[in-house]
């Protein structure tokens, strides 16, 4: 599945589950409202994905539950994939900066960056 039918499932979740689908905010206010309160349930989404591994530097417990953080990190892209839609950007140009961003970062990587 790549990132065009991601957007396409996301749409369909949220005309079926709230009514409205996130390209169709026109309200400028409406629309950075929305994007705020997905990014904020995203960020708290990461909160639970590293809740489920043992990352406490204190602690002695060292363990990965990987169908919680696979859950839980479904959960970030639901939000990352709304904010996407409302913000008006496509499933291709999602992908477009990806590839563009690991070419950056590795040539920084052998670059000492």
């Amino acid at each position: 599945m790549d990132f065009y039918d991601w957007s396409k499932l996301q749409e369909e979740l949220q005309e079926v589950a709230f009514g409205v689908n996130p390209r169709d905010i026109e309200d400028p206010e409406q629309r950075a409202e929305f994007i705020r309160w997905n990014a904020l349930a995203a960020v708290d989404e990461i909160m639970e994905m590293l809740n489920e591994t043992g990352w406490k530097p204190w602690s002695k417990r060292r363990f990965v539950n990987t169908d919680a953080v696979c859950e839980e990190g479904v959960d970030v892209m639901h939000f990352l994939m709304n904010i996407f839609l409302a913000a008006g950007v496509s499933p291709g140009q999602i992908s477009e900066t990806y590839r563009k961003k690991v070419q950056t970062n590795i040539r920084r990587q052998k670059e000492g960056y």
